[in-house]
């Protein structure tokens, strides 16, 4: 099993790949869940899994800043 991030060319979305490197599968394309463009193509024979992971709003804002605490 290989594991490795993927990024969606169109959307930035990020994305966690686990590739098998012993299982052949005959599925189709794989297509973003967020704009539906294709991420990976399954002509090599590969069986894929794709884990959305943070999409490109989350990747660009900044979180809230923690409050200080006063002693």
């Amino acid at each position: 099993m290989k594991i490795s991030d993927v990024t969606c060319a169109h959307c930035g979305a990020l994305y966690l790949l686990a590739e098998s490197v012993s299982v052949d599968s005959s599925s189709g394309d794989e297509a973003c869940k967020l704009c539906g463009k294709t991420l990976a193509g399954a002509n090599d024979g590969k069986l894929r899994a794709f884990r959305l992971m943070m999409s490109p709003v989350s990747r660009l804002t900044r979180p809230p800043a923690s409050p200080m605490i006063s002693s």
